[in-house]
């Protein structure tokens, strides 16, 4: 495969914040545990400072089945044992660390994530590790997500009071060293207040990336699709029960789609890439919404239907994917004009996104939900036929029931 002209660096930055999003709570947990920990590593003079921003972000990325947010996991369960009694607490850090420990340029982060439970007393998750087994950075990752957690629970006005807060963590479950140098790190050019306004967070995410990415080498398309199947996979585990491996399933059939239709290779690679990112949106409705077998009320079904918007914006957040969120942002258009989020209707929808719209349509049909029963080929056949001029496109109707009748 070519090279791109990604930043692998800012999509990690963005789609972790995609995975992250948790409204109304202030925006991006991960952004503000990933500066904390990149300005108080920087302090100490770690040479892996890479590492530690990339492991600040995607610390929590596997959380996404969870019920409630990270942040109310952990308020609603402050003590170590509590939180290693709790299945779902106990293994995120695993779960993270599996899904991203294959990735080369994620490797060292990995290890970093499995670890930011841990504590300097031995009593922390998953592995029981102590200050002899942990690294300087590991100690910075778990003070700055301490740090945020305390943060998400009290209404801390001023870095003093927050540290103050936090002072009773020390020695047992925050280091020493690393607490004293967050502290400067808070005190250094107002960061604390930085952290805690979303614009100015932004910001400062861009200054790190900025000096990150002075560094980086140019990804190429095979690293890219990598780091996007595992964010996929992420994606999908929102609802394990009914959606997992589904956005993989639609990528596929999209690209088949695509390709038939002669498009370029270019155009196809953008299929590919807003298949699989279609539904990072979605995150935030929690799989007690998704897997919901009745009606949705109007604000649940609004919550849902938000979910392209909010995909692309993350998504057009990486220089060089706007053509990827834009495809994600009408993929839920309807050939009839009845679709959202801006009910255009027919060639009006861009070609890609209507592709995109019946390749997920079929994955749906022909998948257990709770709102139907898998459906066999020839009654998918005649689903995709009765839906065409209204939800699909009729020529993709008629290339998908030929490639599928092809054996594709």
């Amino acid at each position: 495969m070519e090279g791109t002209n990604i930043s692998y660096l800012k999509l990690v930055t963005a789609l972790a914040a995609g995975v992250d999003y948790h409204p109304p709570n202030p925006p991006a947990h991960c952004w503000r545990v990933a500066v904390l920990a990149y300005r108080t590593a920087e302090l100490l003079g770690s040479r892996y400072l890479r590492e530690v921003f990339l492991a600040g972000l995607l610390a929590d990325c596997a959380t996404s089945h969870l019920p409630r947010h990270i942040l109310d996991m952990m308020e609603s369960k402050p003590a170590l044992f509590d939180q290693r009694a709790d299945l779902d607490l106990f293994m995120h850090p695993i779960l993270a660390y599996e899904a991203l420990h294959n990735l080369p340029r994620l490797r060292k982060a990995a290890k970093l994530v499995i670890q930011h439970h841990e504590t300097p007393s031995g009593k922390g998750y998953p592995e029981g590790l102590s200050t002899e087994d942990l690294p300087v950075e590991t100690d910075c990752l778990r003070a700055a997500d301490q740090f945020d957690i305390l943060m998400h629970e009290g209404n801390y006005e001023s870095s003093p009071q927050a540290m103050e807060g936090l002072y009773p963590f020390v020695g047992e479950e925050i280091d020493p060293e690393a607490y004293e140098a967050m502290g400067e790190a808070l005190r250094r050019n107002h960061l604390f207040s930085r952290l805690t306004i979303a614009e100015e967070l932004e910001a400062e995410v861009q200054a790190i990336l900025d000096a990150l990415c002075e560094r980086e080498k140019p990804a190429g398309e095979t690293e890219i699709k990598g780091l996007l199947e595992v964010f996929s996979d992420l994606i999908d585990n929102r609802n394990p029960l009914y959606s997992c491996g589904r956005s993989r399933k639609t990528a596929d059939f999209a690209v088949k789609i695509a390709t038939h239709m002669k498009l370029s290779p270019a155009t196809v690679w953008d299929v590919h890439q807003a298949a699989l990112l279609q539904n990072l949106g979605e995150v935030p409705c929690r799989k007690t919404l998704l897997a919901k077998p009745g009606k949705f009320s109007r604000e649940e079904r609004r919550s849902v239907c938000m979910h392209p918007q909010i995909s692309a914006r993350f998504i057009e957040k990486v220089p060089g994917m706007e053509k990827v969120a834009r495809i994600v942002l009408h993929h839920h258009e309807n050939y009839d004009g009845s679709g959202y989020p801006d009910k255009l209707q027919g060639a009006d929808i861009p070609l890609s996104s209507r592709i995109l719209r019946i390749a997920d349509g079929f994955v749906a049909i022909t998948s257990e939900s709770p709102y139907q029963s898998r459906q066999s080929l020839k009654q998918a056949f005649r689903e995709l036929r009765r839906s065409q001029r209204k939800a699909f496109d009729p020529a993709l109707v008629q290339a998908l029931i030929q490639l599928l009748e092809n054996g594709s």
